[in-house]
């Protein structure tokens, strides 16, 4: 009762459908610039929680993508990989603290294609979200705009693996069959030099010890497994008709720290 086919598993809300590329019999090899400077950005109007005036904002990717044939018309391989310098300042006057994050982790991907047989089509996809984002946190008066020692190193790990491979074969005009297996994996967690929470005065909001961060959710992790097997039917009765039917099958676990 979802208006979208049954093909598309056990979404309750939506779909994200995510199209890779593949290479091809022509040799190609490009690159990619994207740079957001903290001078050419605007910031918010303080509050009496945030000093935003003193945000900073400075990202830098690199992308470099090829594909082309390994044998010729049979096997194909496509890779991309972005190099990222992502760095974020930020002064909190509620928290007494001056947040620096910094993220150079990349993000990869490979894509494998093969045909073995003419109308026979193995794929094989695997990519790497895994980041890791250091944040520095120094003590801060909002009074006086003021940056002080430095309070904790907290590092902070998300995305992860995924792959999948996949079959499609055309066994006859009328006649197609396909099948896939893959898994995804993602975390979220932390580690931090000291795990104790903040102590402060409340009346200037000022740090008072050495203590971290305030407030993380619970570190997770997840790990998704499926497989499913799919087949298109095409025939000629009064009229052009297309079945298409099919069964999947995953696990999912969730391993949760409260």
């Amino acid at each position: 009762t979802g208006g979208y086919p049954a093909e598309y598993g056990r979404a309750t809300g939506g779909i994200i459908n995510a199209v890779s590329k593949s290479g091809t019999n022509d040799l190609m090899i490009a690159g990619h610039l994207n740079w957001e400077p903290a001078e050419f950005a605007s910031n918010a109007p303080d509050t009496y929680r945030d000093r935003n005036g003193t945000d900073k904002r400075d990202n830098f990717s690199a992308v470099i993508e090829a594909g082309g044939p390994v044998i010729r018309d049979r096997l194909f391989a496509y890779g991309l990989i972005e190099f990222r310098d992502v760095r974020n300042e930020h002064s909190s006057i509620a928290d007494g603290a001056r947040y620096i994050d910094r993220d150079t982790s990349p993000i990869w991907g490979v894509k494998v294609d093969a045909y073995p047989l003419d109308n026979h089509h193995l794929e094989f996809t695997y990519f790497d979200t895994g980041t890791e984002r250091v944040r520095t946190t120094l003590a801060y008066d909002g009074a006086t705009d003021t940056v002080g020692d430095e309070i904790s190193e907290t590092r902070y790990r998300a995305g992860g693996v995924s792959y999948i491979g996949r079959y499609t074969g055309n066994l006859a005009d009328w006649f197609t069959i396909s099948g896939a297996y893959g898994v995804s994996e993602e975390r979220s967690d932390y580690r931090t030099s000291n795990n104790r929470n903040y102590v402060r005065d409340e009346l200037t909001g000022v740090v008072i010890s050495d203590q971290k961060l305030p407030d993380i959710t619970s570190p997770y992790s997840t790990r998704r497994e499926f497989y499913r097997f799919d087949a298109d039917l095409y025939f000629s009765i009064a009229g052009d008709h297309h079945v298409r039917f099919g069964m999947d099958h995953e696990n999912n676990r969730l391993e949760k720290v409260s």
